[in-house]
């Protein structure tokens, strides 16, 4: 989009729908536990950080801890809403809300209900959008039985 004239063009709406296309799928290759498809939406340098902790650096190390943290998960549902994307050439910006509902292995009968943000940075890469910055922040969580 130009700026000074908000003048938007198709390929500013192909960009948008190709960076959401990015973050749903990250959301559904989590919930679905194919990090092999995950890890194909980073760069090779990735950061990312969840819940304010360490920053990992690079795609595979950030893919490893989602590895992890996702393990004791029996059932994941992520539904997430991109609420903003800034294109500027081949970076762009993203805010997405998330509400994911979890159950673990050792608790069935209790779900994790989580809400947050996310605040991407991607760059245009192999003919897409691969995630460059992945930072979480949780704004509440509570179980339910």
């Amino acid at each position: 989009m130009n700026v000074i004239t908000n003048v938007i063009t198709a390929a500013d709406v192909v960009d948008r729908l190709a960076v959401e296309e990015t973050l749903h799928r990250y959301w559904s290759h989590i919930d679905a536990g194919n990090f092999t498809a995950v890890r194909a939406l980073f760069t090779d340098d990735a950061r990312g950080r969840y819940w304010g902790g360490q920053w990992l650096d690079g795609g595979d190390a950030v893919v490893e801890w989602l590895i992890n943290v996702s393990a004791p998960a029996l059932f994941m549902h992520h539904m997430g809403k991109v609420y903003r994307v800034g294109i500027d050439g081949d970076r762009a910006t993203a805010h997405s809300h998330i509400t994911a509902h979890i159950t673990l292995r050792d608790a069935p009968e209790t779900v994790v209900v989580s809400v947050g943000n996310y605040f991407d940075e991607l760059r245009r890469a192999d003919g897409g959008w691969k995630i460059s910055v992945k930072d979480f922040s949780q704004g509440w969580s509570e179980a339910r039985s």
